[in-house]
């Protein structure tokens, strides 16, 4: 009878200890599938401020997630019509490289588009 309740509980154990590992290997992963940045609009004489874009990343399970932190605005990868204080001093359409942690390529998750009415 002891040795049936000794392999009864090496067994149960057993069986726990295959449950637990077989829960931990799953992949729960989810990672970035993909980017959006929303359109901004400024009126002629607004003031621009590259803190103003709004980014999302869009996740591999559906989920959206507001990416504020590391975004790099190319201001140069378009001529944008601005005063010495940095307002808008004429109405136009513009396109500006966004990227993720650094000026770089392979960094780049897409444009701003910018509308100056």
């Amino acid at each position: 009878m002891k040795k049936f309740i000794s392999l009864f509980l090496v067994l149960a154990v057993a069986l726990s200890c295959l449950v637990v590992l077989a829960s931990c290997n799953k992949d729960n992963t989810v990672s970035i599938s993909s980017y959006t940045i929303a359109e901004k609009e400024y009126e002629v004489g607004a003031k621009f401020s590259t803190s103003d874009i709004s980014v999302k990343a869009i996740m591999s399970d559906g989920s959206e997630k507001t990416v504020s932190k590391n975004i790099i605005v190319d201001e140069e990868s378009a001529d944008l019509k601005l005063n010495d204080d940095n307002t808008f001093s004429e109405a136009g359409t513009y396109v500006l490289k966004v990227y993720l942690i650094e000026k770089r390529e392979d960094c780049e998750i897409g444009s701003w588009t910018i509308k100056v009415l």
